[in-house]
């Protein structure tokens, strides 16, 4: 069998894989209108159908209530996409959606599509051009066939039906995915000004790609930073730590970064107003949204929306408020340390003979050490979705686009916690193992309209205890060596 994929992998290319992957996505968006039309479920997912309504509110600005809110608004006049019910995007989402009215209503999802297809490209690009390719690439050599890492594109993106399902039914993750993608590549290359506004701009769009901003700072401007040495007192310490925040370049990669952000929305908010604020980004801080999800918050929150003594609801408030602790701990400072333990790794190695050559050292060593950013990304971002307070499955997509490049890392060695295939397949199975048992209790309650709320949420906790050992088991058997 294994001869037979090295045969197969050996004489197909790149571009063909592009094909298959384009071919495959058009293929389900036309399977989509004709299912559609002719079935009372939907393959559609109805977030597209409130992208689209928000799409056509942005040309109705007839009556008060449908004005955009913002002073150019007003003046051009233009429509408030968020009098559609639900629409908790910014305004950018409606009005890229504006050729659904205008083509087709299926060009947003080839649009989402086109970016799935994209994040392969670049994941591609940082693969051949970045030290993180795995030990049997070619480095660059012309190859008869697929590499490596591009065989862990084409499987865990490109020709991955789940990736496939969520672009094609209509779901906008994939336009975050680009844009974490690329501020991913801009990283690895050190283009942190680039990197500063692109991480603006994914931020604006969902507010959650901040968190990266703490496993990319340890790595800017590290070649002007004080002596580790300096720490050996709490005056030693306070010092090192001044001196490491007021670092010229990480200033200038956060003022960028701030600056662009406030940018954007300084412009939608003249446009559209308040509610822009309102429903991007502080409906997100202080949701209580009690459906049924993934998370295993969302039981406590629907006991607190529905319980006839808390007219008030401060269960969930409270509640949906002190989920972010856990969750901002872990991913924020999760990924600072690991960032940080990563620079520092091999510093009492480095010469100090002369300040032009330790300069040279510390910087050489910043770049080695990068090569494991897409991991840190990674795990912070799992951590981000395992503990938010809502989760459904396109919330897997923020961290099954690093997956291509984590893989090649993993050691497979039985001895030292290794993943062998053997663990490999069994972390698959459990992982999708929680979810089925989940989605059956679910199909009990949104289908049967059996109470199963406990069963849910027990199933949740299980999902939480399986996601937990995953990420456990890829950090202990993550080569940071290589």
């Amino acid at each position: 069998m294994s001869s037979i994929t090295q045969r197969f992998t050996s004489t197909l290319q790149f571009r063909h894989v592009i094909f298959l992957a384009i071919a495959f996505r058009i293929a389900l968006i036309i399977y989509a209108d004709y299912h559609d039309k002719h079935s009372i479920l939907k393959y559609t997912d109805v977030d597209y159908r409130v992208f689209s309504d928000a799409s056509r509110s942005l040309l109705n600005a007839n009556g008060d209530d449908a004005v955009a809110k913002g002073i150019l608004g007003r003046v051009l006049p233009l429509g408030d996409p968020y009098t559609r019910a639900t629409y908790r995007y910014t305004p950018l989402l409606a009005v890229m959606l504006l050729p659904n009215l205008w083509i087709h209503p299926a060009f947003g999802k080839l649009l989402f599509s086109i970016a799935d297809v994209g994040i392969g490209l670049i994941l591609r690009h940082i693969t051949r051009r970045s030290s993180i390719n795995v030990s049997s690439h070619t480095g660059g050599q012309p190859t008869s066939g697929l590499t490596q890492p591009e065989v862990a594109i084409s499987l865990l993106w490109l020709l991955n039906p789940f990736t496939v399902n969520i672009s094609t039914r209509g779901s906008a993750e994939s336009l975050l995915g680009l844009m974490v993608i690329v501020v991913l590549a801009f990283a690895l290359h050190r283009r942190w000004m680039a990197c500063a506004a692109m991480l603006a701009f994914s931020a604006h769009w969902k507010i959650y790609p901040i968190i990266y901003i703490s496993s990319i700072l340890p790595f800017i401007g590290v070649e002007d930073d004080p002596k580790v040495d300096l720490c050996s007192d709490i005056h030693g310490l306070l010092q090192y730590w001044l001196r490491w925040c007021l670092n010229k370049k990480r200033l200038a990669f956060i003022a960028v970064f701030l600056g662009s952000f406030f940018l954007l929305l300084s412009l939608t908010y003249l446009f559209w107003g308040f509610p822009v604020l309102e429903h991007t980004y502080l409906y997100h801080v202080g949701r209580t949204d009690h459906r049924h999800n993934f998370s295993v918050y969302f039981y406590p929150l629907y006991l607190g929306l529905t319980s006839s003594i808390w007219s008030t609801n401060p269960q969930s408030r409270v509640l949906g408020l002190a989920a972010f602790f856990p969750q901002m701990v872990l991913s924020i400072y999760g990924g600072f340390l690991l960032a940080r333990s990563l620079v520092l790794q091999n510093r009492s190695a480095i010469t100090d003979t002369k300040k032009t050559s330790t300069i040279t050292a510390r910087s050489s060593m910043t770049e080695d050490q990068m090569k494991h950013l897409p991991f840190i990304f990674f795990v912070q971002t799992f951590i981000f979705v395992t503990l938010n307070k809502v989760c459904t499955s396109q919330y897997f997509m923020w961290y099954l686009w690093f997956l291509p490049l984590v893989i090649p890392h993993l050691s497979t060695s039985t001895k030292g916690g290794g993943v062998s295939m053997y663990k490999a397949l069994l972390m698959i199975a459990v992982w999708v193992g929680a979810q089925a048992l989940w989605l059956s209790q679910g199909y009990l309650l949104e289908f049967l309209g059996n109470n199963v709320f406990p069963q849910l949420w027990a199933s949740g906790l299980i999902m939480l205890a399986a996601n937990s050992w995953i990420v456990a088991s890829l950090i202990s058997s993550y080569r940071w060596d290589e």
